[in-house]
């Protein structure tokens, strides 16, 4: 979880898990309704630019998204079934609530620890497997329209208010129904 003007990467015990309902077209179109619940925490300590602030959290970020999927390459309907490459976006809710375990940074700072927000989550997944089960790697950055995942929003005029949410995750999934056009 970082903002625009955030250098540091710090990975700490951050974790999350989803599960999802997609649909794919013959087009090689298709949508996934999906429900994300994350643990994540960061801190101040090494950032060039905001080290002297000291401030450290931990949040717990609940998200209901939909997507739309758009496979470049492969997808249940093509000769090349067993490798699938698409790229998705979409639209979704994101629900958030923080702590501050560190150094309060002062001043200018407005400290808010839950927050709605509605988000746009975009990325891309490569998979691989049969016609039943597949296994891949998707990376996916989520957009939120606030600056509260983290339960701070710095006052200042260079704070563009919004936080982005990175993971990249590897992704199961299992196919429940095929019509009758699916080989």
């Amino acid at each position: 979880v970082c903002g625009p003007t955030s250098k540091a990467i710090n990975l700490g015990k951050n974790n999350m898990a989803s599960i999802g309902l997609s649909r794919v077209f013959r087009d090689g179109l298709g949508y996934e309704l999906s429900f994300m619940y994350g643990q994540y925490d960061g801190s101040d300590v090494g950032s060039p630019t905001l080290n002297n602030r000291g401030y450290s959290y931990d949040s717990k970020i609940s998200d209901v998204s939909l997507t739309a999927e758009c496979y470049l390459f492969g997808g249940p309907y093509s000769r090349h079934k067993f490798q699938t490459f698409y790229i998705l976006a979409g639209i979704g809710m994101m629900y958030s609530h923080s702590n501050s375990n560190g150094k309060i940074p002062v001043p200018y700072s407005i400290y808010k620890n839950s927050s709605f927000s509605p988000e746009i989550p975009i990325g891309a997944c490569y998979m691989i497997g049969g016609r039943i089960i597949q296994v891949g790697v998707e990376a996916m950055e989520h957009y939120a329209f606030t600056d509260y995942l983290d339960g701070v929003k710095p006052y200042t005029p260079s704070n563009k208010a919004n936080d982005l949410l990175a993971h990249f995750a590897l992704k199961l999934r299992i196919r429940l129904y095929q019509d009758n056009e699916y080989e």
